[in-house]
């Protein structure tokens, strides 16, 4: 039952029965401590995405480099050698020039010199003197000289005489590929093969020749016997390697 209604409304005068209006916000205060820092922060970003565009640039970069007249490039990658397109076609060897590969430790690039190369073997000299690669050999050996075994170095020739000699050879890197695969980067790695192939030419070239042979009549013809025996050697061996040129000096002691 309906309880009696004993007043009246009067929507006239604006009576309004919406929920009144939410108060605004207050304004958030910036704190000018927390400001330099986010600007500092993005300050340096900046200068940080600049500093590692720099050194991804200088790195591709140092994937340049120069082969200078006269020597050999090459560019190993996981260890195998990349090639190149020359007049020749393909070839693991880079002319003289700029050539570009992936920076280090990608790839790594091989400089093998190209120049001449010497040589000097002065073990079937006596005694133990610094200077035996140049000095004189009669410096070296005296007119009344006895052999120290296990000290000085001789020769044995043919007819059962001693002599003295100092062998020179002269060799080039002709393929640079072949003499990294099988010696290595340097040409000094090459020097103790070549040494012991010469000392035994050497001893063998002299063997089947007389004392007067080996040092006054035909010292020319076991010159070139002494360079034949290690390119042969060489070529079997397949290392890329030449002989250019030897020289021979002998000398029979005593007067």
């Amino acid at each position: 039952m309906a309880l009696p209604h004993d007043h009246d409304h009067d929507h006239a005068q604006g009576h309004d029965h919406d929920p009144p209006a939410p108060a605004a916000l207050a304004p958030v205060v910036s704190d000018p401590a927390q400001q330099a820092l986010v600007s500092a922060l993005h300050a340096s970003f900046n200068i940080l995405r600049v500093l590692m565009i720099v050194l991804v640039v200088l790195y591709l970069l140092s994937g340049w480099f120069r082969v200078a007249p006269g020597e050999q490039g090459l560019i190993s990658r996981l260890g195998v050698l990349r090639t190149t397109t020359t007049e020749r076609g393909e070839s693991p060897v880079f002319p003289p020039g700029l050539h570009w590969s992936l920076p280090d430790p990608f790839d790594r690039k091989i400089r093998v010199s190209g120049t001449t190369q010497t040589l000097v073997s002065t073990r079937f000299l006596p005694g133990q003197d610094k200077n035996a690669a140049t000095k004189p050999l009669a410096e070296l050996v005296g007119p009344t000289a006895e052999l120290n075994p296990g000290q000085d170095g001789a020769m044995l020739t043919g007819d059962r005489n001693l002599s003295h000699g100092r062998w020179t050879v002269e060799y080039q890197i002709r393929d640079a590929a072949a003499f990294v695969r099988r010696v290595g980067e340097r040409p000094e790695q090459f020097n103790p093969v070549l040494e012991r192939l010469l000392e035994t030419a050497v001893v063998r070239e002299v063997a089947g020749r007389t004392i007067e042979q080996v040092t006054r009549e035909a010292l020319e013809d076991a010159r070139c016997g002494v360079q034949r025996r290690p390119q042969a050697a060489l070529d079997r061996l397949e290392n890329g390697a030449a002989l250019q040129q030897g020289v021979a000096a002998t000398l029979a002691p005593g007067p």
